[in-house]
């Protein structure tokens, strides 16, 4: 085995003409560990990057650190651990994502060409800003893992360059095909920031079973279809001033009137129930 490491020199540049682009890297060190001319190890730092492009891209990340290690002999046996200090993101006029104190830990294992995927993050603070509106999160996280992942027919779909839709579907019902299962232990935000007030946050987990004879090309033309190949069960969990919040749209108003939440300790509950064909909010079904 070999071993590396290296930094690469700050930029600073910026070009003018038809369209402005602006590049920045600054304190960008990496080191890692070759093996049969394979990275096993991958560790990365750095200070400052910022792209601009014109007024399509305008992105700035702050205070990245990141570690890659391969632990088998496919590329989907790894760990990898990153952490952020800031994000800044622009990618269209009126749209900007603000995050702060990003954490994300992230791990594949493959037995018999099956992998099993877990992912676990936490950010400390997002807002994400449309046109004028504003919608803030604190202490955001997400515990999820998804087992039973064809990694043959993963490597076919990510070669794939076909435009024939046929053949994609094709492609992802193999991926699915050996019972996938998803498992969300935990996504929540603590606390919501909705139209500048401050209010209690959400919880949301979930556990769904895939059987291997969905199809993907009659699911999109018949979606009640992936009812009867799906088994699972759903639970949310919003505060009361969010709920009252979203009640104020006449469409969220329909199903809150249609299929009310049950109460506890000033939260909002709904149990999704997906199985035998049939999709139902706290006990009642839904018509399609």
């Amino acid at each position: 085995s070999t071993m590396f490491k290296g930094n690469v020199k700050d930029i600073d540049e910026s070009l003018q003409g038809e369209i402005t682009l602006a590049m920045k890297l600054k304190g960008f060190n990496f080191s890692g560990k070759l093996k049969e001319e394979k990275i096993v190890k991958f560790k990365q730092t750095f200070k400052h990057a910022h792209l601009y492009i014109s007024n399509e891209v305008n992105n700035t990340i702050l205070g990245l650190k990141s570690s890659y290690e391969l632990t088998g002999p496919t590329m989907y046996d790894y760990t990898s651990t990153y952490t952020i200090d800031q994000v800044k993101s622009s990618e269209e006029p009126g749209s900007t994502l603000m995050a702060e104190s990003l954490l994300v830990d992230s791990t594949s294992k493959v037995e018999n060409g099956l992998a099993k995927e877990t992912l676990r993050a936490t950010v400390k603070s997002t807002e994400i800003l449309y046109e004028k509106e504003k919608v803030g999160f604190k202490n955001l996280s997400l515990d999820m893992n998804m087992s039973n992942i064809d990694i043959a027919a993963l490597d076919r779909l990510q070669e794939t360059e076909t435009k024939d839709q046929k053949e994609v579907d094709d492609l992802v019902k193999t991926f699915v095909s050996k019972n996938m299962h998803l498992t969300l232990s935990n996504l929540s935000a603590e606390k919501m920031v909705l139209r500048g007030k401050e209010m209690g946050g959400f919880t949301l987990d979930a556990d769904l079973d895939i059987d291997h004879s969905l199809d993907i090309y009659r699911m999109n033309i018949q979606p009640k279809h992936a009812l009867k190949k799906m088994n699972g069960d759903i639970n949310i969990s919003i505060s009361k001033e969010v709920l009252t919040m979203l009640k104020e749209d006449p469409e969220f108003m329909i199903i809150y009137m249609m299929y009310r939440p049950k109460r506890k300790l000033g939260q909002r509950l709904y149990h999704i129930k997906i199985g035998d064909g049939e999709l139902k909010i706290n006990g009642k079904a839904v018509d399609f």
